[in-house]
C-alpha cells in the first residue's frame, strides 16, 4: 500500500513537471495568435505591408499583411512590444509600447497616422524637382 502511494506521488510529480506551466506561468498551449489589421486614414486596408514585432533586445516576430490588410502572428508571448509596419511605397510607421495579450485570441487594429504638412511639403518638393 505504501509503495502504491509513493508510485502515485512520483507519477503525479512527473506528470506535473512534463505538462505543467512554464515561462512565467503560461505554457505554449496558452499562447493564442494575434490578428493584426492595418488601415489608412480613410479606413482602407493596407496590403503587402511588412510587419515586424520587436523588443529593445530582439525581433520577436515577422509577418506580411494580406489583401485585407490583415496578418496573423503565431507564438508571441504576452508582453510589451514595438510594432513596425513597412509599406510598399517606402513609408514606415512605428507604434511603440504596445501591450499585446496572447492568453486569448485578439484582434488589433492599427491606423496610419495622417500625413503632416511637413510630409506633404517634402513630397511636393520631390515632385517639383523631377
Amino acid at each position: 500500500m505504501k509503495r502504491n502511494r509513493i508510485l502515485f506521488f512520483l507519477f503525479i510529480t512527473a506528470f506535473s513537471f512534463v505538462f505543467g506551466q512554464q515561462d512565467g506561468g503560461y505554457s505554449k498551449i496558452d499562447i493564442y495568435p494575434v490578428h493584426i489589421q492595418l488601415k489608412d486614414t480613410k479606413d482602407n486596408p493596407i496590403p503587402n505591408a511588412d510587419v515586424t514585432i520587436f523588443t529593445a533586445q530582439e525581433t520577436v516576430a515577422r509577418g506580411k499583411t494580406n489583401a485585407e490588410g490583415k496578418a496573423s502572428i503565431q507564438g508571441l508571448p504576452t508582453g510589451d512590444y514595438d510594432v513596425l509596419f513597412q509599406l510598399e511605397n517606402g513609408y514606415n510607421v512605428l507604434f511603440n509600447n504596445q501591450w499585446i495579450e496572447t492568453k486569448e485570441e485578439n484582434e488589433r487594429l492599427y491606423r496610419l497616422p495622417p500625413k503632416s504638412a511637413k510630409d506633404k511639403k517634402s513630397k511636393n518638393k520631390k515632385d517639383d524637382s523631377e
